[in-house]
C-alpha cells in the first residue's frame, strides 16, 4: 500500500465518522491539533497531508502504520508474504 492510498484510506474512513455524527471537521482538528482549513481542505481532497499530519490523523483513528521492508518471501514462505500486508 502506498502512502496515498493510505491517505485515501484514512479520507475514506474520516469521512464515513463524519457522516455517522461521530466526528466532524472541528473535532478532527481539535484532535489532531492541525488548522481546521487544513483538514477540511485534506478531507475534500484538495490537498495531501504530511507524514507528520497523517500520524496524527491515524491516532484519531486509532489506527497503526507499520513500515515494513519489502517483502523478499519466496512461494515456499507465504507466511512471510502474508504479514507484509495492510488490512484495514
Amino acid at each position: 500500500m502506498t502512502l496515498i492510498q493510505v491517505q485515501v484510506r484514512a479520507r475514506e474512513l474520516c469521512q464515513r465518522q463524519i457522516d455517522a455524527g461521530r466526528m466532524s471537521v472541528k473535532l478532527l482538528s481539535a484532535k489532531t491539533r492541525l488548522l481546521e482549513s487544513h483538514c477540511s481542505n485534506w478531507l475534500h481532497g484538495r490537498r495531501g497531508a504530511s507524514i507528520r499530519s497523517m500520524s496524527r490523523i491515524l491516532d484519531v483513528l486509532d489506527l497503526e502504520l507499520q513500515i515494513l521492508p519489502k517483502s523478499t518471501a519466496s512461494a515456499e514462505d507465504p507466511e512471510r508474504e502474508c504479514s507484509k500486508k495492510v488490512v484495514w
